[in-house]
């Protein structure tokens, strides 16, 4: 049995109890949706926002979460469809992507932390440690241990990859930095 009701304007519904259950599937058509609860749960383990997008992409330029913070700027994680990164903002209009993989990007500057301290080992075989062309090109890198060597190599204006001294080498290197 079906019952339809025609109303011209606000509608509210009241109950004794104060619940109200639907059974079955609501659909809401409008412009703007507003719950207003203490505490909202949802069942579903993936939410869907930007549905019923017709284009390839993000037609808006992106799709996010944001929390009003009241007298504070307001915080987002979002999809950037323009560069095709995830990104997170803590004062609503400077935004650093979020690294997501080998192909969703990488760090490219830690600077923030000043003492770093690394909880367990760290393996720079053929990484390249420092770099400053700025400074005569000066690159210093580790790579496979010479015998007695520290495995840390160095290239200047004048020296290419030339390992650093240990106790157990006698040969000594003098590197200026600038």
């Amino acid at each position: 049995m079906a019952t339809i009701k025609r109303i011209i304007g606000n509608y509210t519904i009241e109950t004794l109890n104060g619940n109200v259950a639907i059974i079955g599937n609501l659909t809401v058509s409008g412009n703007t949706t507003t719950l207003s609860s203490t505490n909202t749960s949802v069942a579903d383990n993936i939410i869907t926002l930007n549905k019923g997008e017709s284009a390839s992409g993000v037609s808006s330029g992106s799709a996010g979460i944001e929390i009003d913070r009241g007298l504070s700027a307001n915080v987002q994680i979002r999809w950037n469809e323009s560069i095709d990164r995830w990104q997170t903002t803590n004062d609503g209009t400077t935004f650093a992507n979020i690294v997501t993989g080998a192909s969703g990007g990488s760090i490219s500057a830690v600077v923030d932390d000043t003492a770093p301290v690394l909880g367990g080992n760290l393996n720079v075989t053929g990484k390249t440690i420092f770099t400053d062309n700025t400074k005569g090109s000066v690159q210093v890198f580790a790579n496979t241990a010479g015998s007695g060597g520290s495995g840390i190599y160095v290239t200047n204006t004048t020296v290419t990859g030339a390992e650093l001294v240990t106790k157990a080498k006698a040969v000594a290197y003098s590197i200026v930095f600038g």
